[in-house]
């Protein structure tokens, strides 16, 4: 005969505050166990993806939970910006409830790129044209 048994919300929720996971079966038959309930966890609304970007994934993130940032074809994001590429949603401990992490921001490449002159250190670079590569960190083009 089973003793106790142990109560498991399902994803995205939790046991209401104060409640214990385990339920015990008394003598008589029934489970001791206060009127627990599934509550859901806190959330983030869905990230606003940046101007020339996207967000994955585009719906309500809880918290701990992280989205990852791209940026469109021809933009990049700016290595010296602040903000994250894989901003969190988190409590906010000053303002209360919850929050994103600041994300970082996308730029056309012209607005960043560093001149490449040796080949060795900027490898994805052609001589008589300019890669931007949305995707990359660190953009670069030769003279």
């Amino acid at each position: 005969r089973v003793s106790e048994v142990e109560v498991r919300c399902e994803e995205g929720y939790h046991l209401s505050r104060g409640s214990s996971s385990i339920v015990t079966c008394t003598v008589d038959g029934t489970y001791d166990y206060a009127a627990d309930e599934c509550v859901p966890l806190p959330h983030c609304p869905p990230f606003v993806p940046p101007d020339h970007g996207s967000v994955f994934p585009a719906g309500n993130v809880t918290v701990g939970g992280c989205v990852a940032l791209e940026c469109d074809e021809g933009y990049g994001f700016d290595p010296d910006s602040g903000g994250k590429t894989d901003p969190c949603c988190v409590r906010d401990l000053v303002e209360g409830g919850v929050r994103f992490e600041e994300g970082k921001k996308c730029y056309p490449p012209q607005d960043f790129c560093e001149v490449c002159d040796d080949f060795g250190k900027c490898p994805h670079c052609f001589i008589g044209r300019k890669e931007f590569a949305g995707k990359r960190r660190d953009f670069h083009f030769d003279r």
